[in-house]
């Protein structure tokens, strides 16, 4: 049996409010928030890889500057 997930409007609104303070938390450190995410991925002692998908050296420059988000992850962020 296939179960189908709905997701109600409250938890789509919730999603892209908490998105748009880690976005804004994040750039007022300095990054953006696909550093953070590429930081968070990299720091979880769950997650063997992360894919980073650059196609361009310019692409993988940038994310190359989620490590220097990593120092500044911790549990408060």
């Amino acid at each position: 049996m296939i179960k189908l997930l709905f997701y109600s409007p409250f938890a789509v609104e919730k999603t892209i409010n908490s998105l748009k303070e880690l976005s804004q938390l994040a750039e007022a450190e300095g990054f953006k928030l696909h550093h953070l995410a590429l930081a968070w991925a990299i720091k979880f002692v769950h997650l063997d890889s992360a894919l980073i998908g650059a196609r361009t050296v310019a692409q993988l420059e940038d994310n190359l500057k989620a490590f220097e988000v990593l120092d500044k992850l911790t549990p408060e962020f």
